[in-house]
């Protein structure tokens, strides 16, 4: 079996890393340091955000920032429902998304500083130039 392989959550199905010590599924995360050193994080992607906690030797609070980022993914769908189109779509969603994350962190017993969130804006490529067979032209 190859190192750096194990997931948990969304990513439970999730194919080995290829030996680099590294999942690169959306749930819960591992990377290896060593033999020894694993260091967990949860994400999660709501509407082309994704959402990173702090890495953390201990999977228990790994698996806590994970409830809490699919319980707030799961808040936000909710309050969304039947925006899409919407004037106000975008700030309603970040509303919605800091009233998500408050409640869901808040519910499982932590705090913003000990998740550490980061964030980053994921927009595929056919979003922008639609998807690869619908370009017209012979392959």
């Amino acid at each position: 079996a190859e190192s750096g392989s194990a997931m948990v959550g969304d990513a439970a199905a999730a194919q080995p890393s290829r030996g680099r010590g590294v999942s690169r599924r959306q749930g819960l995360i591992y990377r290896s340091e060593g033999r020894r050193n694993r260091l967990y994080c949860a994400n999660m992607v709501v509407h082309m955000l994704n959402i990173i906690t702090r890495e953390t030797t201990s999977l228990e609070l790994a698996l806590d920032y994970h409830m809490a980022l699919i319980d707030a993914k799961q808040r936000t769908t909710e309050a969304m429902q039947g925006r899409e189109g919407h004037a106000d779509h975008d700030i309603e969603f970040g509303k919605a998304l800091v009233r998500s994350l408050e409640a869901a962190i808040a519910e499982v017993g932590l705090t913003y500083s000990q998740m550490k969130l980061r964030f980053a804006v994921e927009v595929p490529a056919s979003y922008w130039i639609g998807k690869y067979g619908n370009r017209g032209g012979k392959l």
